[in-house]
């Protein structure tokens, strides 16, 4: 029995998959365009989604809050001005590209190849100054359409996501030319936006590149509700922090909206929902005229 457990560690510990060792900035050590950036360093190669998505929760300085009587928290986004850095190595060790992401929403905004030249999406180049502008916009929307391909939601459901086509983005972003544009940067930043932005907003999704990257297998996200999910953020944030401060806006101008991706009510919305965006029409100070007023 004994001589079977020794064999038994022995091969985990010779399959067992290599950890990342993400190495984090502390809070005000970095700046990124002079604004203050958490910064996240990662080999792609490695298990690296899982630290990833931690150091953002618990180092990038996101309000929780509390949810059903305390049984849940969930991260709230306040508009502060900082930005997000995920900094990926090449084999050798070295620099291959950067990523930058808008604190406030989550938005992918730009990215560095690996001679440090700075590339910024159309919309957010007063966070980038003197980046190179990309030829689409910065939203989510925008950035599939810039995809080679058909509709947006086939577009979403055929992007193949993995440990593969995750070090391929690594690379198209790496050596992209200023002055020659390579056709996969838009699939490679949506691979990223997608795989980190996405999963830090919504558990499913979390849950599913998650499973696919620890597989090294490819996957998609090919169920129409997880591209429901992206299009709802917003609406599904607002319902849960307006019942949070007591002022639910009711079936017939909330959860009834969401009843097709089976969200109907604040415990279903709960097990969907990870990271709650700020919506334009909510004042966290003034809370009940938010609600009140929609």
């Amino acid at each position: 029995m004994a001589s079977s457990a020794y064999v038994s560690l022995l091969l985990l510990l010779v399959v067992a998959p290599q950890l990342s060792g993400i190495q984090v900035s502390e809070p005000g050590e970095i700046s990124v365009f002079g604004i203050p950036t958490l910064s996240m360093t990662v080999n792609p190669d490695t298990l690296w989604f899982g630290e990833v998505i931690d150091a953002v929760e618990t180092k990038a300085g996101i309000q929780q809050l509390s949810f059903l009587g305390g049984k849940f928290k969930r991260f709230f986004l306040q508009r502060h001005r900082r930005l997000i850095q995920l900094v990926l190595l090449g084999p050798d060790g070295s620099i291959s590209t950067k990523l930058l992401f808008r604190f406030s929403n989550l938005y992918l905004i730009g990215f560095a190849n690996r001679d440090d030249h700075w590339f910024v999406m159309k919309g957010a180049e007063d966070l980038m100054p003197g980046a190179t502008v990309l030829p689409f916009g910065y939203k989510y929307s925008d950035l599939l359409q810039a995809i080679e391909g058909s509709t947006t939601k086939q577009k979403l459901a055929n992007l193949a996501l993995g440990k593969a086509p995750t070090l391929e983005a690594v690379s198209t972003l790496g050596t992209n030319d200023p002055s020659n544009l390579n056709p996969k940067v838009p699939s490679s930043l949506g691979l990223f936006a997608v795989t980190v932005a996405e999963s830090l907003r919504f558990l499913p999704i979390r849950e599913k590149i998650g499973t696919i990257l620890e597989s090294g297998t490819i996957g998609y996200l090919d169920e129409k509700k997880y591209n429901d999910y992206i299009n709802n953020w917003a609406k599904i944030s607002m319902l849960l922090l307006c019942s949070l401060h007591g002022h639910p806006l009711g079936d017939f101008r909330g959860y009834n909206d969401l009843k097709d991706i089976h969200i109907v009510d604040d415990q279903q919305a709960i097990n969907v929902i990870a990271i709650l965006l700020q919506p334009s029409g909510y004042d966290p100070e003034d809370p009940k005229a938010s609600c009140d007023d929609r």
